[in-house]
């Protein structure tokens, strides 16, 4: 991820049981939610 901080916009890293949680960017200390992953999509396109 990129922090969303324009200030800011180091890459930052997070485990994946952040998912869907705020945090804090470490660099610059801006708060920010963890996306959630993304649904896969079936390969057939249904």
């Amino acid at each position: 991820m990129i922090c969303p901080n324009l200030g800011c916009g180091k890459t930052i890293s997070a485990p994946t049981n952040s998912r869907g949680k705020i945090v804090r960017c470490p660099y610059c200390n801006a708060p920010f939610r963890v996306p959630e992953p993304r649904p896969q999509q079936d390969p057939n396109g249904r």
